[in-house]
């Protein structure tokens, strides 16, 4: 969705992310709102004003500059380049409201599955949380209270850790996009949970297959995870 209409950005788009302020990209929203309110009020049209606003969007501290055509002496050749500011902290949201934004980013960025070892007959359930915010991660390690962080990905793997602290989670705040995915997934863990593995082992790693290839890990193995503990792994034996 790309909203440039500046009415719609003053009545409708500013108003709602006021109330339910990004934790990541406050200092954007930021700037929108003053761009938005200050070309209402017509300060680009005054000389300082112009140089006003082009000298706050060079001060964001992103890299967004990465995306235009031009630079700050292209528009502004006889001024001084304004410092970056440093990037604040994220502001996370509280309680019930802080699981629920979590909960949203699984919709978008997480994934379900199981890692078969079909030399020991070992199913492993996982989920996966990547994010280019090492912060959002750590959040949602500290709210599951589970998981390691590496390369981008929050992690959490194993029968015990899935069931006590992932499945509590999301059946309480509940995927929306990813919901059919989740509610399949529970089927096989169930499975698993009643060891029906160690009498339709094949069956069960058909299933898997048909969920795993919804996702986004296809290739997802243990062999990037030697600390597994075996109690964590349905087998077949």
């Amino acid at each position: 969705m790309n909203v440039t209409n500046r009415r719609l950005l003053l009545e409708r788009v500013i108003p709602f992310f006021g109330r339910y302020r990004p934790a990541l990209k406050q200092s954007e929203f930021d700037l929108l709102k003053y761009i938005t309110q200050s070309l209402e009020a017509k300060k680009h049209m005054e000389e300082s004003g112009f140089k006003e606003i082009v000298k706050e969007i060079f001060s964001l501290p992103t890299n967004s500059e990465q995306r235009r055509s031009w630079t700050f002496k292209d528009v502004l050749p006889n001024e001084v380049e304004p410092h970056r500011r440093e990037p604040p902290e994220p502001d996370f949201p509280e309680s019930v409201q802080l699981r629920h934004y979590l909960s949203g980013f699984f919709d978008a960025e997480g994934a379900l599955g199981f890692a078969i070892v079909m030399e020991s007959k070992t199913i492993t359930p996982y989920l996966t949380l990547t994010h280019s915010e090492t912060a959002v991660l750590r959040k949602a390690q500290q709210i599951i209270q589970a998981g390691n962080i590496s390369t981008g990905r929050l992690q959490i793997y194993g029968m015990d850790k899935i069931t006590t602290k992932v499945v509590p989670f999301l059946d309480k705040y509940q995927p929306i996009t990813k919901r059919t995915t989740y509610l399949q997934f529970k089927k096989i863990l169930e499975l698993l949970t009643e060891r029906e593995h160690k009498k339709r082992f094949d069956e069960i790693v058909r299933l898997v297959h048909s969920l795993n290839d919804r996702g986004i890990l296809r290739d997802h193995t243990l062999g990037a995870h030697p600390e597994m503990e075996s109690e964590d792994m349905a087998q077949h034996r």
